[in-house]
């Protein structure tokens, strides 16, 4: 009872906090100055045209109004039109879901791949070299932007050293690099937080009771600690 009670809060947490940020976005959007109805009706439109599409779009009303139609419209999963292509945003978006969803999975599996063993590696080995490597490389994924480091490998390993395509998604290889990206960040974070813990277990008392039996310490740190 108590698992399902906290679950339903952090459910409820979440989509207060989807809610709240949807909300800032949608304000913010309509104060940025420009209209998109002179973006879809093109420069040589006339007053009538922009004004049709104003109408269609439903940016004639007051900002208000065209909140409590987006909220009715987000509670009916109807998320509208794109602007540019004019196809339903969730059609869009079940086009590059599996692609995006991929590419996360392969981001969250290098990262995990590198980090783990890195972060076990300086907490056994603190203050050697190989732990000051691991503190450099945490602090430089974590400051690095993800889309930053994409374009440096993009120009690297596509262009420089044609190693990889630099446009298409039709393979693994078209990956390679977003993947890399996206797990050289999030292997920085696991990373710090897997040393962490692993510095935090092994200062316990059931590590020195371990070592005071004549553990090895191969056993001690990745059948005990890790």
């Amino acid at each position: 009872m108590n698992l399902l009670l906290f679950v339903l809060k952090k459910f409820l947490r979440l989509l207060l906090t989807i809610l709240i940020i949807s909300t800032i976005i949608f304000f913010v959007i309509r104060v940025i100055p420009g209209d998109p109805a002179l973006v879809v009706a093109g420069i040589d439109a006339s007053d009538e045209e922009i004004q049709a599409i104003r109408a269609k779009l439903g940016t004639d009303v007051p900002v208000t109004v065209q909140y409590v139609r987006w909220m009715r419209d987000l509670v009916k999963l109807d998320l509208g039109k794109s602007l540019t292509s004019g196809q339903s945003v969730k059609s869009l978006i079940r086009q590059r879901f599996p692609l995006t969803f991929t590419l996360a999975v392969l981001g969250i599996i290098l990262g995990v791949v590198i980090a783990i063993p890195l972060g076990v590696l300086s907490a056994v080995h603190r203050w050697s070299l190989w732990d000051y490597l691991g503190m450099v490389y945490s602090q430089a994924g974590m400051a690095i932007p993800s889309f930053w480091l994409g374009i440096i490998l993009l120009l690297l390993f596509s262009v420089k050293f044609p190693l990889f395509p630099l446009f298409g998604s039709g393979s693994l290889k078209n990956l390679v690099l977003p993947a890399i990206a996206l797990g050289f960040a999030r292997a920085a974070v696991i990373l710090r937080l897997t040393r962490a813990s692993m510095v935090d277990e092994l200062s316990k008392e059931y590590i020195i009771t371990a070592r005071a039996k004549g553990l090895t310490e191969k056993m001690i740190n990745y059948k005990h600690a890790l």
